[in-house]
């Protein structure tokens, strides 16, 4: 789930075996899934923090350069079918994620 990191938003990513490379696509870089790779932290564990303007943004985390999933850790999937997760980034760049559904 991302979180605000020291210089932008940052993605954590919990991989399974086999994980040769994770990448994260979104509206923040045109869906472009070789644009931000992500760095391995650990035997499982893949990171990248950079910066996201404000404003609300989906995106989904791309394994061997091949799956698109969305974050297991984010509850916010987008409400467009397209089925993307979903986060809005503030002004001071926090990261806000919805986890309950909005109420009449």
């Amino acid at each position: 789930m991302p979180v605000k990191g020291a210089k932008g938003v940052k993605f954590v990513f919990i991989a399974e075996d086999h994980v040769q490379s994770v990448s994260v696509a979104g509206t923040f870089n045109s869906w472009n899934h070789q644009a931000d790779y992500m760095q391995q932290k650990g035997e499982h564990c893949w990171e990248l923090e950079r910066s996201i303007t404000k404003g609300r943004h989906l995106y989904k985390f791309v394994v061997n350069g091949v799956e698109w999933i969305v974050d297991p850790q984010n509850p916010n999937i987008s409400e467009d079918g397209q089925n993307n997760s979903a986060m809005t980034v503030t002004e001071n760049g926090e990261v806000i994620i919805r986890t309950t559904g909005i109420t009449a």
